[in-house]
């Protein structure tokens, strides 16, 4: 058996049900989350309603949340039966569409589609208005990075180089790479950079201590890590 980094990157949907399975799934707060409650103004520009994304949805609190407010969302998620228990708790009435592997709310204002992310026919159900990016980008692999910010890019995107007014929520975690492989991954100022900085304006909201992830990256790293929680608010160029 390969290590967990190696399932990571090739089996990935079956190292996150295996997670989710073993109760493992300490990214997830059984809560709605305070960052989107406190910048949900910022993102939606005081507008009604939004389309909003939620990338790797898992079971948050955070659709129902945004459905209540009277928004649309779409999100993604790679386990069913995750899905399925966010259904049941939260009563949203999805149902599930084969054809095009999504759950849907009779009234279509809540689509979750099942499946690969990096799959995703994420243009049929684009351009969103606001993306909420919460244990997402510091899930994926180092080297899928790229590939991910693609499939952001196209949620946005009106015509080839040219985007939807976004506004875009993206909580990540930041510490020393070298000795940690994660998840979660760190995503510090170059990475930012790299993948944000040329069809994005970013503004950084918050940096505090971490913790959510840290006992988890404290233990790989020891207690003397120093473990940042950033909360950063993107916009097109």
């Amino acid at each position: 058996m390969g290590s967990v980094n190696d399932m990571d990157i090739v089996e990935p949907l079956n190292y996150w049900a295996n997670r989710w399975k073993e109760q493992t799934a300490v990214w997830h707060i059984d809560k709605i989350n305070s960052t989107l409650v406190q910048y949900i103004d910022r993102l939606t520009l005081n507008s009604i309603p939004k389309k909003f994304m939620i990338p790797l949805c898992g079971k948050t609190y955070d659709i129902a949340y945004l459905s209540n407010l009277g928004h649309h969302v779409f999100a993604v998620e790679g386990v069913p039966e995750v899905i399925q228990e966010l259904n049941d708790r939260d009563s949203l009435g999805l149902r599930f569409n084969e054809a095009d592997s999504t759950y849907t709310s009779i009234d279509n204002k809540i689509v979750i589609f099942v499946g690969d992310l990096m799959h995703c026919p994420i243009e049929k159900w684009g351009p969103v208005d606001c993306i909420w990016d919460r244990a997402s980008l510091i899930a994926v692999d180092y080297s899928q990075r790229e590939a991910y910010v693609d499939v952001i890019k196209r949620s946005v995107q009106m015509s080839k180089g040219t985007y939807n007014d976004f506004r875009y929520l993206l909580e990540t975690v930041c510490y020393e790479k070298s000795s940690f492989p994660g998840p979660p991954r760190s995503v510090d100022e170059g990475d930012m950079a790299q993948h944000y900085s040329d069809w994005c304006e970013i503004e950084l909201l918050s940096k505090q201590k971490e913790e959510v992830f840290s006992p988890l990256i404290q233990k790989a790293l020891g207690e003397g890590c120093t473990v940042d929680r950033l909360v950063y608010l993107l916009k097109p160029k």
